[in-house]
């Protein structure tokens, strides 16, 4: 009696192993399955202006970049990380953005008085923050995305390729690009933020000239193309403006 006793313990103990094991087998095998992406979000998060057209808030989006972002890409197998690089910003809004998009890292920057270098300045930081992330922590993304924190995106994200760096559109120029959202695989991400290091403040820092640059280190997609028009006439997505502004302060507008 005692033996089997013994015996029906051993075989139940040898089941729970089994059943244990195939359940942390079955785990290990979805988070394989399962791909990172690693979001950047930069530019000027909060900034109140008396003049309406200069009002930058991070909470016009925040619910639309849920929905057509952090979601749409979670729902497409991607475990996401958001890093953010903005302005100075206080402690309340900055507790804010904490609170809401959870990110890796937070960065702030001192504006100055070229806006163009200011938005240049977050933007490589955001980048070089994901690059060293990744060193330090051993991980390799699958992919990259880096948009602005206050657009308003239209469409969905179905029509990317992951192969290949990812621009909205062209502009009212030959070679002239929307410069709002950038996709791109990881592999890429190195050689991108070299590109502008060394060759950015040729151009001005204006990224909308990039184009050829791009072309040197990946070949291009565009997710919708609308040559011909200016940025707040694309409609893959909008600017949290109104766009019966003037265009030159609509210019000023975008590139904070």
């Amino acid at each position: 009696m005692f033996k089997q006793f013994i015996l029906l313990l051993l075989i139940i103990i040898f089941t729970y192993i089994l059943l244990f094991k195939n359940k942390e087998n079955m785990e290990n095998l979805e988070n394989k399955q399962r791909k990172r992406m690693a979001l950047i979000l930069f530019g000027i998060s909060y900034k109140p202006d008396v003049h309406d057209w200069n009002t930058v808030d991070y909470n016009e989006s925040y619910e639309n970049y849920n929905e057509k972002i952090i979601n749409f890409f979670k729902n497409k197998g991607y475990d996401i990380d958001i890093f953010l690089s903005t302005n100075k910003i206080n402690s309340v809004i900055r507790n804010d953005l904490i609170e809401k998009y959870k990110p890796i890292e937070l960065i702030e920057n001192e504006n100055n008085g070229n806006k163009l270098l200011s938005k240049h300045i977050k933007f490589v930081n955001g980048i070089k923050s994901v690059l060293n992330y990744s060193e330090k922590y051993k991980i390799d993304y699958d992919l990259v995305m880096l948009t602005r924190f206050d657009i308003n995106v239209n469409d969905d994200f179905d029509n990317i390729d992951t192969s290949k760096i990812n621009l909205v559109s062209t502009l009212e120029k030959t070679n002239y690009i929307d410069d709002n959202i950038y996709i791109l695989p990881f592999n890429k991400l190195e050689s991108f933020y070299d590109i502008l290091i060394k060759h950015i403040p040729s151009f001005g820092y204006n990224y909308h000239y990039i184009f050829n640059l791009l072309k040197t280190i990946s070949k291009i997609h565009f997710i919708k193309n609308e040559p011909g028009k200016y940025v707040h006439e694309l409609s893959f997505f909008s600017l949290n403006k109104s766009i019966k502004l003037k265009r030159n302060n609509i210019q000023e507008y975008i590139y904070n």
